[in-house]
């Protein structure tokens, strides 16, 4: 593993190191703006026919957490 210069950053998975410190980073998270864009930037888009049952199941798995988001509201 090569040696990081003090004032550099690097980020391995959720940890950054800064320095001779680590801070843990929470993960990346949506909400009901960035499912809604989502949502719309797929509907908007054009697929191959071997891209369409990724697109599909991901398309419904984002509309899910999009109805999560606005039942709580």
């Amino acid at each position: 593993m090569s040696k990081v210069a003090k004032g550099v950053s690097r980020q391995q998975g959720n940890i950054i190191k800064f320095g001779d410190e680590e801070k843990k980073q929470s993960p990346p998270s949506l909400n009901v703006k960035d499912t809604d864009f989502l949502l719309k930037l797929i509907l908007e888009s054009s697929f191959k026919g071997t891209q369409l049952e990724m697109a599909h199941s991901c398309m419904k798995k984002l509309a899910l957490i999009h109805k999560e988001f606005l039942s709580e509201d």
